[in-house]
């Protein structure tokens, strides 16, 4: 691996993937393995490696994670209970709400949010990928969030952006 200094040309033809620094040597060993990461066990199914088409769509999907991070719990198995319930009936979406409302209002859980987002664009590095398409991947993978039926309007304000990918 190498250092690769982002240009203009970046735009649009090249592939990038963010990963913990921690996990190059790993990555130079056995490459970049399909997983299914830590904050995506509740939503995602099947095991991919992630990654985004040009810095237009890092830059959407850096805002989306920053969303995100606003929007997480800090305390542990409540998101795993919100993408259990997904709205699915009157209780759950007045659950829903109030939470999306309390992290509008709390500045703690925002400062938490983004000390956690500093360390993690601290403990992370973007990878400039040298893939083609047909041969290591296909756009016709199917967005499992998507295929899950949330209400699209809780995805939104989660973070999640459906003009990309």
């Amino acid at each position: 691996m190498k250092n690769y200094k982002l240009d203009l040309k970046d735009l649009n033809s090249n592939y990038f993937h963010f990963t913990r620094e921690s996990n190059l040597c790993s990555i130079e060993e056995k490459g970049l393995l399909p997983k299914i990461s830590f904050h995506a066990q509740s939503l995602e199914d099947t095991k991919k490696v992630f990654f985004v088409q040009g810095l237009d769509n890092l830059l959407i999907l850096f805002n989306c994670w920053i969303n995100v991070c606003e929007k997480y719990p800090h305390i542990p198995d409540v998101f795993k209970l919100g993408t259990k319930i997904r709205g699915k009936n009157k209780f759950s979406k007045i659950f829903i709400n109030i939470y999306f409302k309390w992290t509008e209002i709390n500045k703690l859980h925002k400062f938490i949010a983004y000390k956690y987002f500093d360390w993690f664009l601290k403990k992370y590095i973007l990878l400039n990928l040298n893939i083609k398409e047909s041969i290591d991947f296909s756009f016709d993978d199917i967005d499992q969030i998507k295929a899950k039926k949330y209400d699209k309007e809780y995805l939104i304000k989660a973070g999640y952006f459906f003009e990309i990918f």
